[in-house]
């Protein structure tokens, strides 16, 4: 078996709208991936901070991420999201431990973000040879999550606001990297996607973003 590392990312910009969901590749082979959050515990590292509640009425960060986990499980078929409260990381994930997070940070796995980035996925995925298959089965072994800490972040629906960026829907599209969504605007398609690589007024998932899961793993 052989490990890789890649690096996924959205940056501030604008998106063009219009028609059809690209694959990264690789999929979960397990029906339950555990997501630690991390987002408060790590709420110290953001140094453009805003108090609570959040627009929304949230209290805490983990929540908005939460509830983006449980957008994207209810068009899900053969695998769930989970995410989980307990592990207090106070400095954050760390990469390569097998153990799948989201946090507030400056870097991931050797990756840093710059000032554009929003946020940023690293995963590592597992090379397989399947008996009868016609080429290699490519497994997800772990995916972590950083959002940027010198964003001014908050929760809130709607149009972008020019003086913070909503927190849910950022992840809502790190959770479909997650999941084995890549860029359609990068591969030249003009559609309205959450997993566009530009963050637009579009604050939940679409039906490009539906039919690109359930490619892969079912309705």
């Amino acid at each position: 078996m052989r490990k890789f590392a890649i690096a996924v990312f959205i940056v501030l910009c604008w998106a063009p709208f219009g028609n059809a969901y690209v694959l990264e590749g690789e999929m979960w082979n397990r029906s339950a991936v555990f997501i630690m959050m991390n987002l408060n515990p790590t709420r110290g590292k953001l140094t453009n901070f805003r108090g609570f509640p959040l627009s929304d009425g949230t209290r805490n960060w983990n929540i908005p991420f939460e509830y983006a986990c449980y957008d994207w499980n209810q068009y899900l078929g053969t695998v769930k999201l989970y995410p989980l409260w307990g592990h207090n990381y106070f400095s954050g994930g760390t990469f390569g431990d097998g153990i799948n997070q989201a946090h507030f940070g400056a870097s991931i796995g050797g990756s840093k973000l710059d000032n554009d980035t929003l946020a940023l996925t690293d995963y590592y995925y597992i090379q397989q040879v399947v008996a009868g298959a016609s080429g290699d089965f490519y497994t997800f072994a772990e995916a972590d999550i950083v959002f940027n800490q010198t964003i001014r972040w908050n929760s809130y629906r709607g149009p972008l606001w020019p003086t913070s960026t909503d927190i849910y829907r950022i992840a809502l599209h790190e959770l479909g990297h997650v999941l084995g969504l890549d860029h359609p605007d990068v591969a030249g398609q003009n559609v309205d996607a959450i997993m566009n690589s530009h963050v637009s007024n579009t604050d939940d998932l679409t039906a490009d973003d539906i039919a690109g899961v359930r490619a892969i793993y079912g309705p």
